[in-house]
């Protein structure tokens, strides 16, 4: 079977699949085992609509041991390159992982003007990072080297994309901040301090935050939340 007809054939049956379930039962379809470079292709290509149907991280074909470690493994990422987070910031970071930036887009056209006014107001830099993996194949694609790859449409195509399909769980939120408190070591914060947030956080309802005072100056924070493999499908195709 052509990969353009196995594309067809999951969408007219309402096949809910992953990367890790694409790869695992790629067999049973018949198909021609593909690279990893055709899958980013594929997602990239698809519609909005395609997405939904795809639910492309869902969760439920992992088990918890492996959640558990892909967090543990972005918080030790992220603790290392970023030294003075805070709670805040912490919290902030698994509220992405978990429900991307869903949270921002509200009213699409109050989102992209503010997108574009802090595209605009950000300077390129192109010896920054592109992207930092946040977990559940997502990441946080910084608005100053992306402003010097790609225009102001194409990354807000992708916050979109990504805000409007990803779906997250408060289990899968809850799971993540039982994760965090296992491993506050990692963090220069103290107990005391941790505690303290996590008292006034669950207080107001696990409500999306900014990052503190302390990040925002230390780290100069301008990014938009994306599916990793939107941007790397991008520089796959140039």
């Amino acid at each position: 079977m052509p990969f353009c007809d196995w594309h067809r054939y999951i969408l007219q049956n309402n096949i809910i699949i992953s990367r890790d379930c694409f790869f695992k039962h790629i067999h049973s379809f018949s198909v021609t085992l593909i690279a990893d470079i055709e899958y980013e292709q594929f997602m990239c290509s698809i519609t909005i609509t395609e997405m939904r149907i795809l639910n492309f991280v869902s969760r439920e074909e992992t088990n918890d041991n492996t959640s558990m470690n892909d967090m543990v493994e972005i918080l030790q990422m992220h603790a290392k390159m970023y030294p003075k987070m805070q709670p805040q910031d912490c919290f902030k970071l698994i509220y992405q992982a978990d429900f991307a930036g869903g949270h921002i887009l509200g009213d699409e056209g109050i989102a992209l003007r503010y997108f574009e006014q802090e595209y605009a107001e950000t300077p390129a830099n192109e010896n920054e990072e592109l992207a930092v993996e946040i977990g559940n194949h997502l990441c946080r694609i910084n608005i100053a080297k992306a402003k010097t790859l790609y225009p102001a449409a194409q990354i807000f195509d992708w916050f979109c994309r990504t805000a409007e399909t990803h779906r997250g769980s408060m289990a899968e939120f809850s799971a993540d901040m039982k994760t965090l408190k296992k491993h506050i070591s990692l963090f220069s914060f103290t107990q005391e301090e941790f505690d303290a947030y996590a008292s006034w956080y669950r207080s107001e309802g696990y409500p999306s935050v900014h990052h503190s005072s302390v990040y925002q100056e230390a780290y100069n924070p301008h990014y938009r939340v994306i599916y990793t493999g939107l941007w790397k499908a991008a520089d796959i195709e140039d």
